[in-house]
């Protein structure tokens, strides 16, 4: 019986062969095509050593030598004499975080020689909608780590990125990884942003959305208070302070600012000596230094509290909220005189007020019309009574709060707290 092949529908069906050493990527044959052809010579004897087989996923035909699996092409087939062929020796795995399949066929006891193949839901159904196996490790797959974490992350063929347990880094026959030590994901312990960092060193980076967040299995970002190279600064005249680095660049509020490590910020826009323009801290315009003199109150507290064998004052972003609600307060009414405004909260409102689970609080309040820190801190320690909150050995903690009123005064609260 003679069997006609058309020229057209056979160079369709059969891709060209390659060596295959890691995982296929060659579109599977048409099934009729090739099927019809292949089935109608089986027959024909090989005249070779080679072992033939199907891939059971696919009309795919390989070629092996003991060593070497090849693709054949259908020129290839008919010279080998339309050999005969058995199903290829394939099994189906996945990892146990993904539902993405893949066969393995395992020519020898030789991994080097296995065929990794993702499969499509069509090739699955072609093999006979096999369960998989979850298995430790994929061919094709990478793990790398971030200067950022010491977390281990897969890239498996799929793109899909999982963060390892040790168990599954394990699993994985504790293969090598890469480390990209100059790169990861940071963000800013008071600001929600996540960035890439393309150079940690240099503090270069980009905010990421969640998605690409999600898209790169999520790992955990570094919390960190500044980057390198960023800048907090304000405005000649404002108390207002603005961040600029890799995640912001804002206004940030006075809470931020404490978080962030109470940096001096940088001063733009001041008129310069000699000018004739006020400068910012003369009688003739409102002082525009709360950061500064917060950030100073605490060095001059810390100091004295070193000079006297105890231990610095952790500043308390919570309570320095605290702090400064109660300096506006004082501050809010300069038509009042000044003394009549400078009370202490009630004992209630300041438990009520303090956060989490302290064990003993206090509070120091100041004004003065020259207001620095340095005036209000040696006015705190010429006071026995404030002396001895400064320098109590029971407080840990340290919340401060400072507002310059319309009038030019200088109004501190200093609330103190043992955790």
């Amino acid at each position: 019986m003679k069997v006609h092949f058309h020229p057209q529908k056979i160079a369709a069906a059969l891709a060209i062969g390659l060596t295959v050493t890691g995982l296929s990527t060659t579109a599977a044959l048409p099934a009729t095509a090739q099927e019809a052809s292949v089935n109608a010579s089986r027959g024909s004897s090989d005249a070779t050593a080679y072992t033939y087989f199907k891939m059971p996923y696919s009309s795919d035909i390989y070629r092996f030598d003991g060593s070497t699996a090849v693709k054949l092409t259908w020129d290839s087939f008919v010279a080998a004499g339309f050999p005969r062929y058995s199903t290829a020796p394939t099994t189906y795995v996945k990892y146990a975080w993904s539902s993405t399949l893949y066969a393995v066929t395992k020519w020898s006891s030789n991994s080097a020689t296995w065929t990794w193949h993702r499969l499509s839901h069509a090739e699955w159904q072609a093999a006979g909608s096999p369960s998989a196996s979850n298995i430790g490790w994929v061919a094709g797959s990478i793990i790398y780590k971030y200067g950022t974490s010491d977390q281990l992350l897969l890239r498996a063929p799929d793109k899909g990125v999982h963060v390892l347990t040790f168990s599954q880094w394990a699993a994985t026959g504790y293969r090598n990884y890469s480390n990209y030590s100059n790169q990861g994901y940071s963000r800013l312990s008071w600001d929600s942003n996540i960035a890439y960092m393309t150079d940690l060193k240099a503090g270069k980076g980009y905010v990421i959305t969640a998605a690409q967040w999600s898209e790169a299995g999520e790992p955990w970002p570094q919390f960190v208070k500044r980057f390198p190279g960023d800048v907090f600064y304000k405005n000649y005249g404002s108390n207002t302070v603005y961040y600029q680095g890799p995640t912001a660049s804002r206004a940030i509020t006075f809470n931020e600012w404490v978080a962030a490590g109470s940096p001096t910020p940088e001063v733009r826009g001041a008129p310069a000596p000699g000018s004739g323009l006020p400068i910012a801290g003369t009688a003739s315009t409102t002082p525009a230094y709360a950061y500064d003199e917060v950030q100073r109150t605490l060095e001059l507290v810390n100091r004295d509290r070193v000079a006297n064998g105890l231990k610095p004052y952790r500043l308390n972003a919570q309570i320095s909220l605290v702090a400064q609600d109660w300096s506006n307060h004082m501050a809010s009414n300069p038509t009042a005189p000044a003394s009549t405004r400078m009370v202490h909260r009630t004992d209630a409102d300041l438990i009520s007020k303090l956060p989490g689970n302290w064990i003993t609080g206090g509070e120091n309040i100041a004004y003065n019309s020259n207001p620095t820190a340095d005036k209000l801190h040696t006015q705190f320690m010429n006071s026995p009574g404030h002396r001895a909150n400064v320098l109590s050995a029971k407080f840990t903690d340290i919340g401060l709060g400072y507002t310059v009123d319309a009038n030019g005064y200088g109004w501190i609260t200093q609330n103190f707290a043992q955790y």
